[in-house]
């Protein structure tokens, strides 16, 4: 009986994110011209696979998925929020001077396969798996292991 409980209880939380999740396909050329123009000028070589909106907060926004492996992410004003390269080295394009600079002369035999930037933060990954914490002004503040 208990078992049952625990299955009926697993199915009804499965249900309610299901529902919840409002991620939908969309066409590359509904992105706003700012995400198009930032796609175009820093992966010149790559197509759209695939554009997700997410509205699931009422602050939509963007997951870019390109032919040559990167994740980006847009806020719903088309401007830059990450770039994912998951293994891979994103361009020097990409990444703020300021952070660029401090990564290769901190670590020269390593590579960014992460940007990403929040409220009040920037934050890089190597390819090593060292992440890199800084301000929106690119000073250095943690690295986190």
């Amino acid at each position: 009986m208990k078992k049952l409980q625990i299955v009926s209880i697993a199915i009804a939380l499965i249900a309610v994110f299901v529902s919840c999740d409002k991620d939908e396909v969309v066409d590359p050329t509904t992105l706003p011209n700012t995400s198009q123009d930032y796609v175009s000028f820093h992966f010149p070589e790559a197509n759209i696979s695939k554009v997700v909106e997410d509205k699931g907060d009422g602050d939509s926004y963007y997951e870019v998925y390109l032919s040559s492996g990167y994740e980006l992410d847009f806020n719903k004003s088309g401007e830059i929020q990450s770039v994912d390269g998951k293994t891979i080295k994103i361009p020097f394009t990409v990444v703020p001077p300021k952070l660029l600079t401090y990564a290769q002369e901190n670590y020269p035999n390593s590579f960014i396969v992460k940007w990403e930037k929040e409220r009040t933060l920037q934050e890089i990954k190597l390819n090593t798996g060292i992440e890199l914490i800084f301000d929106l002004d690119g000073n250095f503040k943690n690295v986190d292991n």
